[in-house]
């Protein structure tokens, strides 16, 4: 295990977010207080341990394979990673890993910054269940819906409408016009003054009977 200067410790041990140094066995060369608090362990606790005593076992051949990369080629991971992490207790956390190469005096060294995700990957997947859930209601009632974002722009689709305006889930589309270009000529007019009225009138109900030209 690398030897590493005493100011580089306290640089490390100051940091908010949970570093780790790893080497390219990987075992960790030293954690700071932040990953110590993160994953559970006591001071110096998690420094000399195998990075894999955190990681689930089908994830620990990727670990290395990164860790690799960064410390032969230089690469950081890009985007950071996102992968299931345990702390000492044995619970599962989700952690985004972002790395990058320090070439230290005592040898190069990986430099692992840890963020706790598990609450934003809890509400991802209550959100991916929610919309598996309405999906299945639209489905069975023949209902299909979309919402227009008008500040950032795009359409989102749920499958359901998706099948009734006969647009492909792979490339929906993403903006008004092929949505009208689908609305009968004869309806046309009708359809867009409707959802000129729905734009005008920013809630309630809007009601509009129009036929579709499918593929």
């Amino acid at each position: 295990m690398p030897r590493l200067e005493p100011f580089i410790r306290d640089f490390v041990a100051a940091l908010p977010d949970a570093v780790l140094l790893i080497d390219a066995a990987p075992t960790i060369v030293l954690a700071n207080a932040a990953a110590e608090a993160l994953y559970g362990y006591e001071a110096g606790g998690l420094s000399g341990r195998p990075l894999a005593a955190l990681l689930e076992p089908e994830h620990v051949a990727g670990a290395i394979e990164n860790g690799r990369r960064v410390l032969e080629v230089g690469a950081p991971f890009a985007p950071p990673l996102e992968r299931p992490t345990y702390r000492k207790d044995g619970s599962r956390i989700w952690a985004e890993v972002s790395a990058a190469r320090w070439a230290s005096a005592a040898g190069p060294l990986a430099v692992a910054v840890h963020r706790d995700v598990t609450e934003r990957k809890i509400a991802e997947e209550a959100l991916r269940r929610s919309r598996e859930s309405l999906n299945d209601a639209q489905r069975l009632a023949g209902v299909g819906s979309f919402e227009r974002d008008f500040v950032r722009g795009g359409i989102t689709w749920s499958e359901e409408a998706l099948r009734i305006w006969g647009f492909s889930g792979d490339a929906p589309p993403t903006s008004f016009g092929p949505v009208t270009a689908r609305v009968h000529p004869e309806d046309r007019e009708r359809f867009l003054a409707a959802r000129e009225a729905a734009l005008q009138r920013g809630n309630g109900s809007i009601y509009c009977d129009f036929r579709l030209l499918l593929p």
